[in-house]
């Protein structure tokens, strides 16, 4: 059950695993580049926008529209057919993924050393130095979905970050000129100025992102916990139902609920909390993205005539969608924490059940666990049910 996040790559399904990665991977470097043309047909159409009343009437009404229509072209073949394209392949990545861990899962809590009984029913049996993972159903169910897209969603972010790079560098190096006060750049004084604004400004925004996530996934870990924790009281409900009704422990039983429920509730205000500050600084961060950032880098080499109003605009909206693909961290942060948690959880579980199979690190501290995994059935549900 080790490598959880590579094991499917490398099974007997790889031949799956590996076409939907190079599908996904193509359509998000194609993606990237097709954000340069929108740059440039967003330039050339703002700049006809400008520059309308400076030439020939119709000559202007037909640049608007060609330009126009060029912008809405490019926009729709990114969006609607690259980016819409590469979701569906993700979302069917990510569901076979999750199938083939879920089977890998099942087979090993219902294999011969009845790795369910020993997890699942408290039976006394004991890992030392080791706790006895909670809430198998949930981790089986909740987490291994949403640690599975969390893990695609990041590695897709950052293949599109190195690509983004990649692409909007080799236009900007097309486009740079000199900065004055800054010659000894010679004429890469645009680019240098561009890229170092980048990496300045998105590590320091990337920096208070992580402080903030890194509260969000410890209260992510404990809400999993306690809402399974939960819904498990009410399973166990249904269960011993007859028990309770016997005893006239509604009252004690409805106590447990009230507890548990108190934890979710003090839990859910803090993350709301949390979850607003990080809603607060994800708006201001693109809206000084979008507004001021991106036009900075440019803007010596427009004002000092090197550059003309075309280049200046098409050039400002590459950096912007150079920041906003180099900010995917930042972007989908509460999804990292939840990722983080997730896939704790699921490895503390892959970790149990791998001890449970190994007779030397699950001792049979109340003689639940048999000791060899060649044991007879009828050996073994004995044994099983006197730990009961």
């Amino acid at each position: 059950m080790r490598g959880l996040m590579t094991a499917w790559w490398t099974s007997a399904r790889w031949t799956e695993a590996w076409t939907l990665t190079i599908a996904v991977a193509c359509l998000t470097a194609a993606a990237s580049k097709c954000g340069v043309w929108v740059a440039e047909a967003s330039g050339a159409f703002i700049s006809a926008i400008v520059n309308f009343h400076s030439v020939e009437g119709l000559v202007a009404k037909d640049r608007l529209i060609d330009t126009a229509l060029t912008l809405v072209a490019l926009a729709a073949l990114k969006t609607c057919l690259l980016v819409g394209t590469r979701h569906y392949l993700l979302t069917t990545m990510h569901r076979k993924w999750r199938r083939w861990l879920d089977g890998q899962f099942n087979s090993a809590l219902l294999g011969e050393r009845r790795a369910y009984f020993h997890l699942m029913s408290g039976s006394g049996a004991s890992m030392p130095g080791k706790d006895i993972p909670d809430n198998i159903d949930q981790r089986v169910q909740d987490a291994i979905k949403d640690m599975t897209g969390g893990a695609l969603g990041l590695a897709v972010g950052l293949f599109g970050v190195v690509t983004s790079v990649w692409f909007v560098g080799e236009k900007l190096l097309e486009t740079t000129s000199a900065v004055d006060g800054l010659e000894f750049l010679g004429q890469y004084g645009t680019v240098v100025l561009a890229f170092v604004v980048v990496g300045a400004y998105v590590p320091l925004n990337t920096f208070l992102a992580l402080k903030i996530g890194k509260v969000m996934e410890r209260l992510n870990v404990m809400m999993q916990s306690f809402e399974a924790s939960y819904r498990g009281e009410f399973s166990a409900l249904t269960r011993r139902s007859l028990q309770v009704a016997a005893s006239r422990g509604e009252g004690v039983q409805a106590a447990i609920h009230r507890d548990l429920y108190t934890s979710i509730d003090s839990t859910w205000e803090r993350k709301n909390r949390i979850a607003s500050v990080f809603m607060s600084f994800h708006g201001l961060y693109g809206y000084l993205t979008d507004k001021v950032v991106s036009y900075l880098p440019m803007l010596p080499g427009y004002m000092n005539g090197a550059v003309d109003f075309k280049t200046y605009v098409t050039g400002s909206e590459l950096v912007g969608d150079l920041i906003n693909n180099c900010s995917w961290l930042i972007n989908v942060m509460p999804d990292i924490a939840n990722l983080k948690a997730n896939a704790g959880r699921v490895t503390e579980l892959a970790v149990a059940i791998e001890d449970v199979q190994d007779s030397h690190v699950f001792s049979p501290a109340t003689a639940c666990a048999t000791s060899t995994t060649t044991a007879a059935p009828t050996t073994a549900a004995s044994s099983s049910g006197a730990c009961g």
